[in-house]
């Protein structure tokens, strides 16, 4: 008789109302590089992250609402204008 291989099934399921992205998606929505994101950590720049043990995941919301905090109306703006 053969071996017959089991598998486990996880449930990766995300909690209602969150959605996260990895390095690619986050950088894919971001319209960025996939290598900035990583660069960006370590300079403190770039949207919020989430570390799960070792790995790295970005709150869609958080990149969302970072994308929305930098935007300007004139490239010599330093900071986004209060509102």
């Amino acid at each position: 008789m053969g071996v017959i291989a089991m598998t486990t099934v996880k449930d990766t399921t995300p909690a209602p109302g969150l959605n996260l992205l990895t390095n690619d998606g986050a950088a894919a929505l971001a319209s960025v590089s996939r290598r900035t994101l990583p660069v960006w950590r370590v300079q403190g720049k770039g949207p919020k992250f989430i570390k799960i043990g070792r790995l790295v995941r970005y709150s869609e919301a958080d990149v969302i609402a970072w994308i929305e905090e930098n935007k300007r109306t004139s490239t010599s703006a330093t900071s986004a204008p209060a509102v």
